[in-house]
């Protein structure tokens, strides 16, 4: 059986759709767990008038902890596999068919995915371009860039016991730093090209909507990539300060973008490019360079 894990906050609407989209799977051995973070709309009623009984519903009472809701429904999960989806993306019907059936050397699997606008019009085939063939996910691809959409992930009831952090936030990066921590214990991450999600995007999407949202984002992967920065694996630790040169030069536009006064600008400047860190990061990125 695959535990389907779907963390919802008053997305109503977008719920329904996200339930039926994975109900209506061509593999129907499945437990599909909402956990509820105390939403005020109709959720609750909306969730019980759906016939399946699959479906079981959790309400945790308001958390604002997106990696806490997901191992409340790891914990209950009963699953072999575990699956998760957001509350407003939506799966092709044969996503977990082929998944399972992909799933030979690996405990854990994603792939890559469609992208749709609010009213759910499909407006791109893919999220990530140029991604043709499957490959593999190691931690020194991941520390570069997260290529695991979250509602795509299928993964190992054993696997999923490392939990995502907990951190009171819905934009802390939680997802980006178990997937990290997977690859860094020896885990390869199997990614399919095939588009078997749609990614809803939209103005309250942390990573493709709003300005601040992005800002917020950025700022907790760099943290979470400062830490791989100082471990004792030289080819691990360039990488990651590869990666966060390249990050803050991102921040530093986005900063930017939001017309700040030109004390403001001065300072992220300063900051963010001419810091210790980053002459360090720049020293070992031409350093780099030359070796290769």
């Amino acid at each position: 059986m695959v535990s389907v894990i779907i963390p919802t906050y008053n997305r109503v609407d977008y719920l329904k759709e996200c339930l039926f989209s994975v109900l209506n799977q061509t593999y129907v051995n499945l437990e599909v767990i909402v956990i509820d973070d105390g939403s005020s709309d109709n959720t609750h009623d909306t969730v019980k008038e759906i016939d399946d009984s699959r479906i079981v519903y959790i309400n945790a009472g308001r958390t604002g902890d997106v990696g806490k809701l997901r191992n409340l429904g790891i914990d209950s999960a009963k699953g072999t596999f575990i699956a998760f989806c957001d509350d407003d993306d939506k799966w092709k019907p044969e996503k977990l068919s082929i998944q399972l059936s992909e799933l030979n050397d690996f405990k854990m699997i994603c792939s890559n995915a469609a992208v749709m606008d609010e009213m759910g019009i499909e407006v791109a085939q893919t999220l990530h371009d140029n991604i043709l063939s499957k490959r593999t996910l190691d931690l020194s691809c991941l520390l570069m860039k997260n290529l695991v959409i979250t509602s795509s992930v299928l993964m190992t009831k054993e696997l999923s016991i490392l939990k995502f952090p907990e951190k009171k936030s819905s934009v802390a990066a939680e997802d980006y730093e178990l997937w990290l921590k997977i690859a860094s214990i020896g885990e390869n991450i199997s990614f399919l090209p095939d588009s078997l999600v749609l990614f809803r995007k939209h103005s309250s999407t942390s990573s493709h909507g709003n300005v601040k949202g992005k800002i917020e984002l950025l700022e907790n992967v760099l943290r979470v990539l400062g830490s791989y920065s100082m471990i004792n694996d030289p080819e691990i630790s360039l990488t990651s300060k590869k990666s966060i040169l390249h990050k803050k030069i991102e921040l530093l536009r986005l900063n930017l973008s939001v017309k700040p006064s030109i004390l403001e600008v001065v300072k992220s400047f300063i900051r963010i490019l001419f810091s210790l860190s980053n002459v360090r990061v720049l020293f070992y990125y031409f350093k780099f360079k030359l070796k290769h």
